[in-house]
């Protein structure tokens, strides 16, 4: 059902129906994050649900408002109201206490799965240039306010999902390749938290207890995911913003170029953290997966520059 929702977005132009199949998205996900019955998991799937349901409530009221009334501050809220769903600064604190209890295997479907149909939804919306520079300084300031808590490995993930949030938001506007990014974002997430998962490493401070070789896998999957060339990951943003480059204002690419940068600048300190300390002798995986270990090591490398040559 959450994939269907996800789907069916591409069946009609109306905001309505782009609401309802949202709702549609969200009811379906509470079982997923509410699957094993301990106080986390409900405490994550009963804050969830709230801090949708209150976005959801003033989305339908204002559509309505819109419908009838055209006004700039209203339109203002709606735009204000989806960004809410995405947890993009300054609405944020929600996504954030979500994402810290939250078990890896859920994190990828509130950080990828969930954001289709908010962006799509806003790329149906017109929003001003003042509106964009505000999330953009604010999640600027956020993130480099954060950079102090860069042990914790939910934290840098959620700074490189409001880091690739913007990008996307400020490329909505001006061509559809923001799905591709955002498809190519999934698959570099769903790569570094598969590694986490099955090294049974939810911190950062389990990791330390591998050999090198396992590090230095882990940390290229990071640094992959946070943009650093020559990884796919930086041709990744080098697609998009060759797209945005002649359609956009100069300041917004300079932030979000300074904004990337932050968030390759958590990524490298996460990855010299655990790559500079003492490696004991446990080189060998906990799980009979290697090769998919490596292999997607290799598609790091590989798959969006040749993506690239096609588009």
């Amino acid at each position: 059902m959450v994939f269907m929702s996800i789907l069916f977005r591409f069946s009609s132009q109306t905001l309505f129906f782009f609401w309802l199949r949202l709702e549609i998205n969200i009811i379906s996900i509470l079982p997923i994050l509410g699957a094993r019955d301990t106080f986390f998991r409900r405490e994550i799937t009963i804050k969830y649900f709230i801090s949708q349901s209150v976005a959801s409530i003033i989305f339908l009221v204002l559509f309505f408002l819109v419908y009838f009334f055209t006004s700039s501050s209203l339109e203002l809220i709606f735009t204000s109201a989806v960004l809410f769903k995405l947890g993009v600064p300054p609405f944020h604190r929600w996504f954030l206490n979500i994402i810290i209890r939250c078990p890896l295997d859920s994190i990828i479907l509130i950080l990828f799965v969930q954001k289709f149909i908010p962006l799509h939804i806003l790329s149906k919306i017109y929003s001003s240039f003042i509106l964009n520079c505000l999330i953009m300084v604010l999640t600027f300031l956020l993130i480099f306010f954060y950079l102090k808590n860069l042990s914790s490995l939910r934290i840098v993930l959620v700074l490189s999902a409001w880091g690739n949030s913007l990008w996307i938001i400020v490329s909505r506007s001006v061509s559809d390749r923001w799905f591709i990014f955002l498809i190519a974002y999934g698959a570099f997430l769903f790569i570094v938290l598969w590694a986490f998962k099955f090294l049974n490493a939810p911190k950062i401070s389990i990791l330390l207890r591998y050999g090198i070789n396992i590090k230095i896998m882990c940390a290229v999957r990071l640094l992959n995911l946070a943009g650093l060339p020559p990884f796919s990951g930086f041709f990744a943003k080098l697609f998009l913003i060759k797209t945005i480059i002649n359609f956009t204002p100069l300041f917004l690419i300079f932030m979000l170029l300074n904004t990337s940068l932050l968030v390759l600048l958590s990524y490298t300190f996460l990855s010299f953290y655990f790559l500079a300390s003492q490696s004991p002798r446990i080189n060998s995986f906990p799980f009979p997966a290697q090769k998919f270990f490596y292999s997607s090591g290799l598609f790091i490398f590989l798959a969006f520059p040749i993506f690239n040559l096609f588009i």
